[in-house]
């Protein structure tokens, strides 16, 4: 008799779909937060994002508190 091999188990096909599914939504996110950190944001002026760079790790960086 030979062992059924773990390949095969049916179980494991129950997972990949929330697998990929959230790790569609980790990497979206991840960008979006990138996409985010290189732009001066205000809810007050809604869609008028300006691009700085780096300027928002520099001056938190350079912040003494």
């Amino acid at each position: 008799m030979r062992p059924v091999a773990a390949a095969s188990d049916p179980t494991k096909h129950f997972f990949q779909p929330i697998i990929v599914c959230l790790t569609v939504a980790s990497v979206a996110l991840t960008l979006f937060v990138i996409w985010i950190s290189l732009h001066d944001l205000s809810l007050m002026r809604a869609g008028r994002e300006k691009f700085v760079g780096l300027d928002n790790y520099i001056r938190f960086l350079s912040d003494p508190r």
